[in-house]
């Protein structure tokens, strides 16, 4: 499979997953079964007052990091100038967030942290948030460095304590950047985790829960409502493990795969786009439920953005 192709499937099966889960980001499990069925929500609907197939904050920020690193690409492809790009990107998005029917449910600490002058950085960070918008919009460096896991883990961690200074959203958005990074690389699922695990391992004891909590899942045993055994995904490792979970429940079929991240009590928009971002990325752009792919909202951005990222 073509390394576009991947490309194509990581960034359009994420809007996918996270359009799928803008409806009902904020209901509980229960409210969701009442309105939709018994199956939960399992088609595209509309959102913030607008169509089926609107994004979330959540897509918006991985596209504004997208954009950040195609800049950084076509200059100088070093960690500082992905954070410089990238954090300018960023902030052009927060700037949008006052425009009606842009804004979509954004989360607190990035607006918070993109209101400051100076980002954050390893050594100097700007709070010790752990929420989850660290690692939804990590997807994107993983296409950028496909094959290389380190760098993708690496630079993820730098992107992500731009605005969340936990150490376990920092570890998040670096293993997910990892895990896309090798699937892209057309690597398997449980390879691409015994790799995230082992980088994650490499950086200190203090950020190993969230490789047990990974390692810990058993595919075989998941039904549904059981991702109450890991979280809610508001914050990042469980976001990260939950999607995981999602992904290896239906390894082979995107659309089941990203039903059963979106169905449940928590963050469904983050864990349905960050699930749609592993299975397109395994799969490619055919994987992708048909009938949502030109009802996504800036469908043509999408593909511009993983084209470049992936040439």
């Amino acid at each position: 499979m073509r390394k576009t192709d991947r490309a194509l499937g990581c960034m359009i099966g994420a809007a996918g997953g996270d359009s799928l889960g803008a409806p009902v980001e904020f209901m509980s499990l229960a409210d969701i079964l009442d309105t939709y069925g018994e199956n939960g929500i399992t088609d595209l609907d509309g959102a913030f007052g607008l169509p089926a197939g609107v994004i979330t904050d959540d897509t918006q920020q991985a596209m504004a990091v997208a954009e950040g690193l195609i800049t950084a690409m076509l200059h100088n492809l070093t960690s500082e100038a992905v954070c410089e790009n990238v954090w300018r990107e960023l902030k052009r998005w927060h700037a949008t967030q006052s425009i009606p029917f842009q804004s979509r449910a954004p989360g607190f600490t990035s607006m918070e942290a993109l209101r400051k002058a100076i980002p954050g950085t390893l050594k100097k960070r700007t709070n010790s948030s752990n929420s989850c918008g660290s690692v939804m919009r990590a997807h994107p460096i993983g296409i950028a460095f496909a094959n290389d896991p380190t760098t993708a883990f690496n630079i993820g961690m730098d992107v992500s304590v731009l605005t969340h200074g936990d150490d376990q959203a920092v570890t998040a958005g670096g293993a997910m950047a990892s895990l896309i990074s090798s699937l892209c690389a057309g690597v398997l699922l449980n390879e691409a985790l015994e790799t995230m695990c082992g980088l994650i391992e490499g950086i200190g004891i203090a950020r190993l829960p969230i490789t047990q909590r990974v390692c810990s899942l058993n595919a075989d045993e998941l039904a549904c409502g059981s991702m109450k055994k890991i979280g809610l995904g508001w914050n990042a490792d469980d976001a990260l493990a939950m999607s995981v979970f999602a992904a290896r429940r239906f390894p082979d079929n995107y659309h089941r795969a990203v039903c059963f991240a979106v169905n449940h009590d928590g963050d469904s928009d983050s864990t349905g786009s960050m699930t749609g971002a592993l299975l397109g990325a395994m799969h490619g752009l055919d994987a992708v439920t048909r009938s949502w792919r030109d009802r996504l909202e800036r469908r043509a951005d999408l593909n511009r953005l993983a084209f470049a990222l992936a040439t």
